[in-house]
């Protein structure tokens, strides 16, 4: 496949760009916060991704946050993290949740 036609499968798919806007909670950032996350997500079951999203917005987060969140599990059912770092390097840049 060539890279215009991943480009353009990407698009057709919806792809939607992160940036820096995207990052919750560094590294290191608020270990309070993460405490208080998983004590309050821990026993919610089948509804931890809605926990953990709802809990991102009134602890603040960005909405381009929590879209990037319900985006690292879409398509196993739940969120599994979230966007720790952001790094821009020009054409393809870096993040890691």
């Amino acid at each position: 496949m060539t890279l215009a036609a991943l480009l353009a499968s990407a698009a057709l798919a919806g792809v939607v760009e992160l940036g820096p806007a995207s990052v919750w909670l560094r590294p290191g950032e608020s270990s309070a916060v993460v405490e208080s996350l998983h004590a309050e997500c821990a026993n919610e079951g089948e509804d931890r991704a809605g926990c953990l999203l709802a809990f991102m917005r009134r602890a603040g987060a960005l909405p381009q946050a929590v879209d990037a969140a319900r985006r690292i599990g879409e398509g196993k059912g739940e969120p599994e993290g979230w966007l720790g770092t952001f790094i821009e390097a020009g054409r393809v840049d870096f993040g890691y949740a």
